[in-house]
C-alpha cells in the first residue's frame, strides 16, 4: 500500500484526493482495511507543520 500511495504522489496526487478515494472504498473493503490504508497515507504523507499566530 505504501508504494501505491508514494506512487499516486509522484504523479501528482495529493494526501487529500487519496484520502478521498480511501473513503469511496469503504463499503468495499471494509473499516480494518480503510484504517490500515490510512495509517499508510500518514505514514508516506505526514502532516503538515501549522504555525500558530499570536494575537
Amino acid at each position: 500500500m505504501k508504494a501505491h500511495v508514494q506512487g499516486n504522489r509522484n504523479v501528482g496526487n495529493d494526501k487529500d484526493t487519496l484520502i478521498a478515494a480511501i473513503t469511496h472504498c469503504l463499503p468495499y473493503m471494509g473499516f480494518p482495511r480503510t484504517l490500515n490504508a490510512l495509517a499508510c497515507i500518514n505514514e508516506v504523507i505526514p502532516e503538515k507543520p501549522t504555525i500558530m499566530k499570536e494575537g
